[in-house]
């Protein structure tokens, strides 16, 4: 549980890295996702573990590929982790 934790603490900055000067992905509108993001893996970690930890899985390599990307890709990287995670 306590790994579930730490990996729900990453997204925030992830987040981070997605805020700048794009106005499609505007700090609030990456701090919108981040909190889906989190919220959706969290739901998933309590209905079936086994799939919440392929999502932290998922998230964590997000978060390592994208971490030094432009905002416009963080953002996008958000909503395609969200996409796949709730299928």
């Amino acid at each position: 549980m306590r790994k579930i934790l730490v990996a729900v603490a990453m997204v925030p900055l992830l987040a981070l890295g997605a805020c700048g000067k794009s106005e499609e992905c505007t700090p609030e509108l990456a701090q919108k996702k981040t909190e889906e993001l989190t919220k959706t893996i969290q739901e998933i970690v309590t209905k079936d573990p086994t799939k919440g930890a392929a999502a932290l899985t998922k998230m964590q390599e997000m978060t390592t590929k994208y971490a030094n990307a432009d905002e416009k890709e963080a953002c996008k990287a958000i909503d395609e982790l969200l996409a796949s995670i709730k299928e």
